[in-house]
């Protein structure tokens, strides 16, 4: 009989281990489902609560988005990285420019070069500017001739050594390259990416600040049933685990509304900006990139759990009986 009860021993033990894990499953499940109805059952108070949410992850979200859209812009540049432009000193004759460009056309770094001279110049920048009957008002020719040598690498340094080659040719005056924008705009996409996220850990700390805020008032409407859970020998985990729903569900309702707000402005902001690019002839469309409001949410949800378990073990601790 002692062999039965030896045998029976394990079996006990692995059923009680399935009747905690269900028992321990069963109150996640109605820690949801009332975190769920409470959440609709006042509907200002979490529509305000869910619209703060929103309106302060919605700023570090859009930034993270148009810091991702401006790889565009540099899509739409990169085809300039590889140009250059040569402003000649203004006593270079058209020969002597036109052996110049056969000259740079034999370098193995230039694809192609065109020599733009200064009456041909002053046509094209009168078309461009719609300036018709200006070399009536001018005495002389102010614009040099200009060669424009098309690259067939954009790569930066092989671009730099080219620079100051050409800048050191007698004939040079000055140079502008295109694919200093890019450059520039690698910086810009930078420091954006970077203010992004300081702005996303400051407003995140403000989002715990108002998830902990609601957690407080939730249990100060529940001090009898945390005392009575305390008597009955229930643990902190068990009393705080319905106020961390309470947190995740407001924090992914947040996270919606901020993605909401997002999505809106970036439809706004997206007929400007296609405007913007087709003064480069570029069509461009600013998208909103799935990872966003996806992460939106996500981290949204984190800090609404995370909040509700910082004040939950705070405020539980002292509400509790001694």
């Amino acid at each position: 009989m002692n062999q039965e009860k030896g045998k029976a021993t394990p079996r006990n033990k692995a059923q009680e281990r399935r009747k905690r894990l269900t028992a321990w499953r069963l109150h996640h499940l109605r820690c949801a489902r009332e975190a769920i109805q409470r959440f609709l059952r006042a509907p200002i108070s979490s529509i305000a609560t869910t619209l703060v949410i929103g309106i302060v992850l919605a700023l570090p979200g859009l930034l993270g988005a148009l810091a991702m859209n401006i790889g565009q812009l540099e899509e739409i540049w990169r085809s300039d990285a590889g140009r250059i432009m040569l402003f000649l000193h203004k006593e270079i004759e058209a020969e002597h420019a036109s052996q110049l460009l056969a000259s740079l056309e034999a370098d193995p770094l230039v694809e192609r070069g065109r020599l733009i001279l200064p009456e041909e110049g002053l046509r094209e920048l009168t078309d461009r500017l719609r300036l018709e009957g200006i070399e009536t008002l001018l005495e002389h020719n102010p614009l040099p001739s200009v060669i424009e040598l098309t690259l067939v690498t954009a790569d930066p340094q092989q671009l730099l050594n080219l620079r100051q080659r050409l800048i050191s040719m007698a004939e040079v005056e000055s140079l502008s390259h295109d694919g200093q924008w890019l450059e520039r705009l690698q910086k810009i996409t930078d420091v954006a990416t970077q203010f992004a996220l300081i702005v996303l850990i400051l407003l995140g700390l403000a989002v715990l600040f108002v998830i902990s805020n609601t957690i407080r008032l939730e249990l100060w409407d529940r001090q009898d049933e945390i005392r009575l859970l305390e008597l009955i020998g229930a643990t902190r985990a068990y009393m705080i685990r319905p106020l961390l729903y309470i947190g995740l569900i407001t924090g992914l309702a947040g996270g919606l509304v901020a993605s909401i707000i997002i999505a809106f402005t970036i439809s706004l902001l997206s007929g400007p900006l296609d405007a913007f690019a087709a003064t480069y002839g570029a069509a461009m469309s600013l998208k909103l990139p799935v990872i966003v409001p996806l992460g939106i949410i996500a981290l949204s949800g984190a800090l609404g759990w995370l909040g509700a378990n910082i004040a939950g073990r705070y405020y539980v601790a002292r509400i509790a009986i001694p």
